[in-house]
């Protein structure tokens, strides 16, 4: 006997299918943990950024930098010279030309993939490129920084690989791995990151039994902290949990957890005086590899099974174990694995806020007996064309070392990268031990990810030179406008009107939508008349005016009377006269750099509903999926409706007012059909109708007493459930009474034979009995014509003395009682 490792998949038996699957795997990874499954064989966004740029303008601030100790009178010069008053149209240059400044410096910051570490700018720029490893954490692509993203940063990855090869684990067979990871990292502050992976890997070699094997979502999840011990250096080291899905059944296996432990080191030479475009990278990882738990318990049941005549012992017997094709697909080690790795990036800009990153990784996993496995020893090489060996004979040669060779690509697109790469087997792809899995000769790569910068933007100061008489420094605002805080609700239930949209008649302005609340706050606005035109699908559009006086839009007074204070402000800025020299009084108080308070006027716009009304697309088809046509279907409910399906058969009717409605369809050769649908308001149902054509030979007729069935409805043993073997007949049993609408009411009995407690077959006969009016109700037949009533063994129509005589005496009965 031999006991194959079982999963909840099934075999796939066309090869092409099996990279098509594994991808596939990745669709459920919004579910929280998927199980280790092993098959057996066979713009809002702009529109925001341009209200809030303008929204959050501070007044602009007329100030002067404390002059610096005049070395000489020609260095005094330029503080002599009298400042002329500019005009507002020069103030306002002053602040666009400053704004348009700031954005180039940052730009050009974004740009410089080598400034020196002394430019904070650059040094964050950097930063916010830096990319997730293929298991979550930031790095390369096995190997892992020692550092990490802005602060309210996040990445996300989704990473595929691909391997096929001959005579690679048996001689003559051939072998196809496919996988897909998705990975995902959070730097929620400085010195700190979290980051998670969900893996899936399919497996097939057509010499192994099962041919096909499967991982489905092992679940690892990390912390890394960090920090620079040079400003070109960082250490770090994180911890991370995998845990590993059962074999042949569902759910996470708590003694399979493994454990691991890294320490990280980064050396960034882009940050030297004299910078570099490299990233050297180096890992020391020690992972406590509990895999080889899962399959404890098959080995175990393997060896049970054997022959008592032919069983070995324990120590001498290897029939039973894991073959390297099993270790391969499910990814199962014997031991610890102590692993060194070091790598180097090359980040070339080839244009502006283009990147591309050719990179080199090498690692090599050093085996560590931690679990003190005791290996079968036979008389092996090792190699495909014999058996497994063990580590103490093959040593190096069996342990896991790859190089990884590839490179990134940043386009300019921001916040994508793209990366495809080649891992190449050093070791442990020739010579097969018992304690590891092999190692894939070779594997394709490739790696699509996203990094978002969830921080707010920091607010800007605009620096503006003084407009005001001689002698005195000044605080201007930057608007003399007002804003609209507008309120859009129902005018019949004042409820407020979500996602109705704002817009501006006559004004070069981006429309607006209401929040959740029905509010909006308006675009800064000058003195005089301001219409706004509101529209929502379900409302009339109507137009809300309001008027801006001069006293709303009026500047707030600089302030009450100032007090003496020292010549220099809070600010660390002094006030000085029109020729450069300080004033020792009258000096501008910290009080009045406050920002202006915003003036807001408001705002209620009440809308008329229209008529709501949803509409309903059908379709009507066969069970292969065929359409059908000239269906008859009549819709009752809310609404009363009658519509036909085309030669495709859809059908689509309008309408309808929202709430429950019933549908029934009549096709020629089909049986009836009765189906619920709901209708809301506005929006649009679909409903798909499924027929069932009729029987050649009927199994119902109706008599002047009774629904006579010809076969019985078939229950589980000793409950009320009812067989799926059934539903074609109960189909018949719902279309005869949907168009025999003379049968007014039916008793369906329930009958059982004598066998066991007669209260307990009384019980059972009316669960039964009711079990087939829900059934019947929920095609659509109405309740009240319907009556479901357990007899137990009280109504035998043949004495229970024969097999044959109790079957016809469990049965179910349809007696017509009023018509």
């Amino acid at each position: 006997m031999d006991f194959a490792i079982t999963g909840s998949r099934t075999r796939l038996r066309r090869p092409w299918l099996r990279p098509l699957y594994a991808l596939t795997l990745l669709l459920p990874l919004l579910l929280c943990a998927s199980p280790r499954a092993h098959a057996q064989a066979g713009g809002g966004t702009s529109l925001d950024a341009e209200f809030h740029d303008e929204y959050d303008q501070p007044a602009s601030v007329t100030l002067r930098p404390n002059p610096a100790p005049a070395a000489s009178p020609a260095a005094a010069a330029p503080t002599s010279a009298p400042a002329a008053p500019p005009s507002a149209a020069t103030t306002s240059a002053a602040a666009s030309a400053a704004s348009d400044s700031e954005r180039a410096a940052d730009a050009n910051a974004n740009a410089n993939a080598s400034a020196p570490a002394s430019d904070p700018e650059a040094q964050a720029a950097r930063q916010a490129r830096v990319l997730s490893s293929w298991h979550g954490a930031t790095g390369g692509v096995h190997l892992v920084d020692a550092s990490s993203g802005l602060p309210g940063s996040v990445r996300l990855s989704l990473g595929f690989d691909y391997f096929r090869g001959s005579n690679f684990l048996y001689a003559g067979d051939t072998d196809e791995n496919v996988g897909g990871t998705l990975a995902m990292s959070l730097s929620p502050i400085d010195h700190l990151e979290v980051f998670g992976s969900l893996a899936n890997h399919a497996n097939s070699n057509n010499l192994s039994d099962p041919i096909l094997m499967q991982i489905v979502g092992d679940l690892l999840l990390g912390v890394k902290g960090y920090t620079a011990v040079l400003p070109w250096l960082d250490l770090g080291g994180d911890l991370r949990l995998v845990f590993l899905n059962t074999v042949g059944d569902l759910g996470i296996v708590a003694k399979g957890t493994s454990l691991g432990l890294r320490g990280d080191a980064t050396a960034d030479l882009r940050r030297l005086p004299e910078a570099l475009p490299l990233i050297f990278r180096g890992n020391l990882d020690y992972l406590l590899d509990n895999s080889g738990q899962l399959i404890r318990a098959t080995e175990d049941a393997r060896y049970n099974a054997l022959l008592p005549s032919t069983r070995r012992a324990r120590a001498n017997e290897d029939r039973n174990l894991l073959t390297r094709a099993e270790r391969f697909g499910l990814g199962i080690d014997r031991v610890d694995l102590l692993t060194f790795g070091v790598g180097v990036e090359v980040p070339l800009q080839v244009a502006e806020d283009s990147y591309i990153q050719p990179l080199m990784e090498w690692t090599l996993g050093l085996p560590v007996n931690r679990q003190g496995y005791n290996c079968l020893a036979v008389n092996t090489n090792a190699r495909a064309g014999q058996a497994d060996g063990c580590l103490a004979f093959q040593k190096l040669a069996a342990a896991p070392s790859i190089l990884t060779l590839g490179a990134r690509v940043l386009p300019p697109l921001a916040g994508f990268s793209a990366m495809i790469g080649f891992d190449i087997g050093l070791l442990g792809t020739s010579r097969f031990v018992r304690e590891l899995a092999p190692t894939r000769p070779w594997a394709l790569l490739v790696n699509l990810a996203y990094g978002a910068d969830v921080r707010k933007p920091k607010p800007q100061l605009l620096v503006a030179p003084a407009a005001s008489a001689p002698g005195l420094a000044v605080l201007t605002p930057a608007h003399a406008k007002s804003r609209v805080v507008g309120l859009v609700v129902d005018q019949a239930i004042g409820a407020p009107v979500v996602g109705a949209a704002v817009r501006y008649p006559g004004r070069e302005l981006t429309a607006q939508l209401t929040a959740d609340d029905g509010r909006f706050t308006s675009y800064e606005l000058d003195a005089g008349e301001v219409s706004f035109e509101i529209s929502h699908p379900d409302y009339e559009s109507r137009s809300c005016a309001v008027t801006i006086t001069e006293h709303d839009v009026a500047a707030p007074s600089p302030g009450g009377p100032q007090a003496s204070a020292p010549a220099a402000t809070a600010s660390g800025l002094q006030p000085v006269a029109a020729d450069g020299s300080p004033l020792s009084a009258a000096p501008i108080t910290p009080a009045l750099a406050a920002p202006q308070a915003r003036n807001e006027i408001p705002l209620r716009c009440e809308l008329v509903a229209r008529p709501r009304a949803g509409r309903l697309h059908g379709s009507v088809v066969s069970q292969s999926g065929s359409p059908v046509g000239s269906a008859v279907v009549d819709i009752s409910g809310p609404a009363q409706r009658s519509a036909q399906s085309d030669a495709r058969g859809e059908l689509v009717v309008e309408g309808l007012a929202s709430g429950t409605y019933s549908a029934r369809v009549d096709a020629p050769g089909f049986l009836i059909k009765v189906q619920t649908f709901v209708v809301v308001a506005g929006s649009d149902s679909q409903l798909r109708l499924t027929l069932s054509e009729k029987p050649k030979d009927s199994l119902v007729t109706v008599t002047a007493r009774e629904v006579k069935i010809r076969h019985q409805i078939n229950f589980k043993p000793a409950s009320a459930e009812i067989e799926s073997s059934s539903d074609e007949l109960l189909g018949e049993i719902a279309d005869v009474l949907s168009r025999n609408l003379q049968v007014k009411r039916v008793q369906v009995q329930g009958h059982t034979d004598n066998r066991g407690d007669p209260a307990q077959n009384l019980q059972l006969s009316q669960q039964r009995a009711e079990s087939v009016v829900q059934w019947l109700v929920r095609s659509g037949l109405a309740p009240e014509r319907l009556e479901a009533k357990g007899y137990g063994d009280s109504h035998p129509i043949v004495p229970n003395l024969t097999p044959g005589n109790r079957a016809r005496n469990r049965r179910v009965q349809f007696i017509i009682t009023d018509q």
